[in-house]
C-alpha cells in the first residue's frame, strides 16, 4: 500500500480508480485518414470550416473595398488629426491635474492617500506653471522661466 501511495504522490495524480476517456482510434495510414475525414464532412449538413472562412474573407475584402469599414473610417480621422508635441504634453499635463483634483477630492472626503498620491498632490503647483508656460509657448508669446511672474499675474 505504501508503494502505491508513494507512486501516486511523486506522479502528482491522485489515485481515484476511474479510467480515463479515451478518444476515438485514426487511422496511422494518410490516405485512411483522408478518406475518413472526406466521409465525415460528407456527411455533415452545411459548410465546411474553409468554406466559411473563404465567404468571410470575400466579405471582408468586399467590405473594405466598399469603403463602410469602421475601421478603415477610424484609421482616415486619426491620420489626419496628428497632435504636435506641444498639444501631446498639454494633454498629459491636463490629465495630470484632472487625476489630482480627484485626489483632492478623495482627500477631502476623509480617505487616505499613500505616498505616491500625496506626492502627486505637491506637484500640483509646478504642473500648473508648466501647463501656463505651455499655454504661452502655443499662443506665441515668450515662456517665462521665473514661476513667481506667473503667481503675480
Amino acid at each position: 500500500a505504501h508503494a502505491l501511495r508513494a507512486v501516486a504522490i511523486m506522479g502528482g495524480q491522485k489515485v481515484t480508480g476511474k479510467t480515463r476517456t479515451k478518444r476515438d482510434a485514426l487511422p496511422n495510414n494518410a490516405k485512411a485518414r483522408k478518406a475518413l475525414a472526406k466521409t465525415l464532412s460528407a456527411r455533415k449538413p452545411g459548410i465546411t470550416f474553409a468554406q466559411k472562412r473563404k465567404a468571410d474573407k470575400a466579405a471582408r475584402d468586399a467590405k473594405r473595398a466598399s469603403g463602410d469599414s469602421a475601421r478603415v473610417m477610424n484609421d482616415q480621422g486619426m491620420r489626419k488629426d496628428k497632435y504636435g508635441p506641444l498639444e501631446v504634453r498639454y494633454r498629459a499635463l491636463a490629465k495630470k491635474l484632472r487625476q489630482i483634483e480627484d485626489l483632492e477630492a478623495k482627500a477631502a472626503t476623509g480617505e487616505r492617500l499613500d505616498k505616491q498620491q500625496e506626492k502627486k498632490v505637491r506637484r500640483r503647483e509646478y504642473l500648473e506653471a508648466e501647463m501656463a508656460n505651455l499655454k504661452k509657448l502655443i499662443s506665441g508669446e515668450r515662456p517665462s522661466d521665473d514661476e513667481d511672474e506667473d503667481e503675480d499675474e
